[in-house]
């Protein structure tokens, strides 16, 4: 198997990056109420494949490919956001370990950090062995997840963190309060006190989230004092058992991978996408990848929509209502035909001239970020670029009218 190059990603397939700033005709098109949709506080996912129209066919077919697989297999889907969740720990793991205020805090974090990053890794190379993948970019990933999962550096960290598991699993001690006194001894412990308490507790626990899924990242707290001062006379107290923690502890220095983390955060863009597509279906508005289209070939779509517009008479639907939001938006079919070059869109005020023309915009746009557009059945070119000029409201402070705000658009596109 050969490495991926350091510039591999799974959503682009050529470098530099593009774009990371939204265009200049999203306003005019509402795809930044769109955008605002897929984008979450503190998600770590990059902006720039929302924002970047791509002029390659083969980024455009890389990422269909990899929207394909994940409608062909839920369960793959499935395994990617939980590999992004955990990914989310192995972060807010590391953010825990560089603030610590105590040295043992700090090596239980990074112990901590290993296993969970070893967790996420291992489940992705798993799901993505298990699939039937068609997409060349999901399956060298897997094909590299593999390789690094069987390498001899990550099969000697397992080995040293059960090892480590072992260790702490000895380590028996009392915590002895007497008024506003607490003291740590060493202690030859009952071995069988945690079965006990188990047992008594066991309608209460799930094993599979105990032993199987990450620390949820909310969860994830910085020790308080007491529990640092109590750690820190556990230490002395066991030094060659801490001293051997604290070595495979140094292990998390350098172990995430900078392709393990390049596509943790590119997933995210076909996740919150799929998310819009789901909430999209669920109210009845249809949505499909489009077939590309070579200059000269006939364009057009069947049952498009107005998608920002779409995503306002669902957040504003009334649940009792008997009609579906979708009841509300009107579609429209629109194809060009050679030698056809041209759209002139005419009728009254206030019926639809705007929303239509957006909604081609809109087409375009997605289309040529990759991703599935709005109707039924779609066939778009790539663009070269899209330009667009929608009336603006008047500037009253700046001494303009109108006229002059929409002229001084123009010049600027």
């Amino acid at each position: 198997m050969t490495e991926p190059s350091p510039e591999f990603s799974v959503l682009f397939s050529t470098w530099p990056r593009p774009l990371t700033a939204a265009p200049d005709y999203f306003r005019d098109l509402n795809l930044d109420a769109v955008a605002r949709r897929l984008v979450r506080p503190g998600d770590p996912g990059p902006q720039a494949g929302y924002f970047a129209t791509l002029t390659d066919a083969e980024t455009v077919a890389l990422r269909q490919a990899v929207f394909r697989d994940l409608d062909d297999d839920p369960s793959l889907a499935t395994a990617i956001d939980r590999f992004c969740g955990t990914m989310d720990a192995v972060r807010a793991l590391a953010g825990l370990a560089a603030r610590a205020e105590s040295r043992w805090e700090r090596v239980g974090r990074n112990l901590q950090l290993c296993e969970v990053y070893l967790t996420a890794v291992d489940d992705l190379a798993g799901a993505l062995r298990d699939a039937d993948l068609r997409s060349p970019v999901l399956c060298a990933l897997g094909g590299y997840l593999t390789d690094l999962t069987g390498g001899p550096g990550v099969r000697r960290l397992r080995s040293r963190l059960d090892e480590a598991s072992r260790v702490r699993g000895r380590l028996r001690y009392g915590i002895f309060l007497k008024r506003d006194t607490v003291t740590v001894r060493r202690t030859a412990g009952d071995a069988g006190y945690f079965d006990d308490v188990r047992n008594v507790l066991r309608c209460f626990i799930d094993e599979q989230v105990v032993h199987d899924a990450p620390p949820p990242v909310a969860s994830l707290r910085p020790l308080n004092h007491v529990q640092r001062e109590i750690l820190d006379r556990v230490a002395p107290l066991f030094h060659d058992e801490m001293a051997l923690l604290a070595d495979v502890a140094g292990e998390a220095d350098g172990l995430v991978d900078d392709t393990v983390t390049r596509v943790d955060q590119e997933f995210r863009f076909y996740l919150r996408y799929r998310e819009l597509l789901a909430e999209l279906s669920a109210a009845g508005f249809p949505c499909c990848l489009p077939s590309p289209a070579e200059r000269g070939e006939t364009v057009g779509v069947t049952a498009g929509y107005d998608v920002a517009l779409a995503l306002a008479r669902i957040d504003d639907a009334d649940p009792a209502a008997a009609a579906a939001p979708a009841d509300a938006v009107v579609t429209n079919d629109v194809a060009l035909t050679p030698p056809e070059r041209v759209l002139v869109v005419s009728g009254p005020n206030q019926g639809g001239k705007t929303t239509f023309a957006r909604m081609v915009g809109q087409l375009h746009h997605l289309a040529a970020i990759g991703v599935p557009v709005p109707g039924t059945c779609a066939r778009l070119e790539l663009p070269d670029a899209i330009y667009t000029h929608f009336e603006r409201e008047e500037i009253p402070a700046g001494g303009r009218g109108s006229w002059a705000t929409n002229c001084c658009a123009c010049r600027r596109s």
